[in-house]
């Protein structure tokens, strides 16, 4: 149909725009379909990279665990190496597997190592025996400072020392040097002034050295009272309290919230135990102990919350407590 030129010529562009539109969205959609085909591929072999590499980064960033040493295992399953030092290592890595290596807590307390019923305790006629096997519940007292060494400690301040090089040149020069007044040397008066120096130091010094001895000696009873404390044990099925220190490996203990741990112990049954043991690891973290997954109760250790019974595996110097103490003992020792 034709209406004139420009209606014709209108006619004719619409027709072909028609004719052509369907052609350029029908290449449109190919053309978006192999896009679409090409970003699934990549991310198909990105999502296989990943899956290949995560593992791997995972495993070398979890840090490499020390090989554990070997447990000695005789015939009939015992453990040739128990002792006290076998105990210790248990305890200082919280080892389950030679914890497991012993039978765990039944075989712990049998007649092979430890001989404890964990019900009625121990035989109070084997206290003797245990306490020379494995110790007794006591530290050894830290060396007290001599009197002599409190007077050393106090004149060897740095005041002290300028005060005594001051009396020392004072001395020399009244008793050596003429006075210009009257050109003599005045050996009369000459060391007044150095030797008042000199008494005022000592003056200072005893002081200070009685002061110090005092306090050290106070403080020594003061610990010593502090560290006996009393404590519910079982033995020949009896309940009984007892002062710390007379607690023996293989002892059945009583413990509660707010208790501080006087020994080393393997916690046989227990309701929501909790315990604070920043002061042997440093973390404040609580940690929660079950006598499945955790049933180490570390001496020094607080109970922050629950209560159950626990069976002593450790005290005194062969504790994990004591261990730590002769140790800063020692160093502090080759330090000075």
């Amino acid at each position: 149909f034709f209406f004139g030129n420009d209606q014709g010529l209108l006619a004719v562009q619409l027709s072909v725009e028609m004719t052509v539109l369907p052609a350029e969205e029908l290449e449109f959609e190919k053309r978006n379909a192999l896009y679409k085909d090409e970003l699934a591929a990549r991310l198909d072999v990105l999502s296989g990279f990943i899956n290949t590499v995560k593992p791997k980064a995972e495993a070398a960033s979890q840090p490499t665990k020390p090989a554990p040493r070997r447990t000695s295992v005789g015939a009939g399953g015992t453990v040739t190496n128990f002792g006290v030092d076998y105990l210790y290592e248990m305890f200082e890595r919280k080892d389950l597997d030679k914890f497991r290596a012993v039978g765990g807590l039944t075989g712990l307390a049998s007649s092979k190592y430890l001989d404890t019923n964990l019900r009625k305790g121990i035989d109070a006629s084997s206290v003797p025996d245990r306490r020379e096997k494995f110790g007794d519940n006591c530290l050894p007292e830290a060396e007290m400072m001599t009197f002599w060494e409190h007077i050393m400690d106090a004149l060897g301040d740095t005041m002290m020392l300028i005060l005594c090089a001051a009396a020392v040149i004072s001395l020399v020069l009244g008793l050596t040097v003429p006075d210009p007044h009257t050109g003599k040397i005045e050996y009369s008066t000459g060391w007044i002034e150095g030797a008042a120096i000199l008494v005022s130091v000592t003056v200072v010094v005893f002081v200070t050295a009685i002061n110090n001895y005092t306090k050290a000696q106070k403080f020594a009873e003061l610990s010593a009272e502090t560290s006996k404390r009393k404590v519910n044990v079982i033995r020949d099925g009896i309940k009984q309290q007892i002062d710390s220190t007379e607690i023996v490996v293989g002892d059945v203990l009583f413990v509660s919230s707010g208790d501080l741990l006087p020994a080393d112990a393997i916690l046989i049954d227990g309701v929501e135990c909790k315990c604070d043991e920043s002061t042997v690891t440093g973390e404040a973290d609580i940690v929660d102990k079950d006598a499945e997954f955790d049933p180490f109760l570390i001496a020094g250790t607080s109970l922050m919350q629950g209560a159950g019974r626990a069976m002593v595996t450790g005290c005194g110097v062969n504790s994990t407590c004591g261990k730590q103490l002769a140790l800063i003992r020692e160093s502090a020792e080759q330090e000075t």
